[in-house]
């Protein structure tokens, strides 16, 4: 169908969304990309990858769709939260054997996984099944969240979507400074702390700054702002 579209006029509009793994199987796509008239990424990291195939790449956002309603109080204790995929928690358990946190650690993730085969961490841990509202409670009770990242292409060009969703929510958040996460924020005037900077991580100082970058990130990033956007592309690329 999407042989000769341009020949055709027709515009399509392409999202690909945590679907690459390296820039070998993008460039496998090379035929199909550039018969696309618009690609959005959620990730500017990408932006330069994708651009020898397609004369418009945008950055878009996801919405906060995970973000607490009301943003957290600064807790001087309790636990940390991790969320994310079972496939995942293999970076987040090698990077603690290096860098044991000192807190109680709750990692929702996609299946209740056997603890046999990840890599043993000194901090106490749980493990649960994920749900949506079971995260806003893990979410509304969290002292800290934090995300590590591996340094393959895929986790390197993953969305800031966990950190966004966290420092919208009020809750500290570190990560490892080579994702990015930490780039997205730094270019927009927020410094993510590093994994390894507890004072400062733990600091209700960082507590404030992040309830105050959050204000801005749940204006921005409504579900209806966020549609907005992609509306506008879309208008845009009708009226061209």
């Amino acid at each position: 169908m999407w042989m000769n579209a341009r020949d055709r006029s027709i515009k399509m509009v392409y999202c690909p969304i945590d679907y690459y793994r390296d820039e070998s199987h993008i460039h496998s796509s090379a035929n199909f990309l550039r018969q696309c008239e618009t690609i959005l990424v959620h990730c500017e990291r990408l932006l330069p990858v994708f651009e020898p195939y397609c004369k418009r790449v945008q950055f878009v956002e996801h919405h906060n769709r995970f973000g607490l309603i009301k943003p957290s109080s600064y807790k001087p204790n309790g636990y940390a939260v991790w969320v994310g995929h079972s496939e995942s928690l293999t970076h987040a358990f090698r990077w603690l054997v290096e860098h044991p946190l000192g807190l109680y650690i709750k990692f929702l993730t996609d299946s209740s996984v056997p603890v046999q085969g990840l890599l043993p961490i000194q901090d106490p841990h749980e493990i649960i099944d994920w749900n949506p509202l079971l995260q806003r409670d893990v979410m509304a009770g969290a002292k800290v969240a934090f995300d590590i990242k591996g340094l393959d292409f895929n986790q390197m060009h993953k969305p800031p979507v966990k950190a966004q969703q966290f420092i919208a929510s009020g809750i500290p958040f570190a990560t490892n400074l080579e994702c990015y996460s930490a780039e997205y924020f730094a270019a927009r005037g927020f410094q993510i702390v590093s994994f390894v900077e507890t004072d400062r991580w733990f600091s209700q100082d960082y507590w404030r700054k992040t309830t105050s970058t959050g204000e801005e990130l749940r204006t921005r990033l409504t579900l209806e702002n966020v549609g907005l956007h992609y509306k506008r592309i879309v208008e845009t690329l009708l009226n061209t």
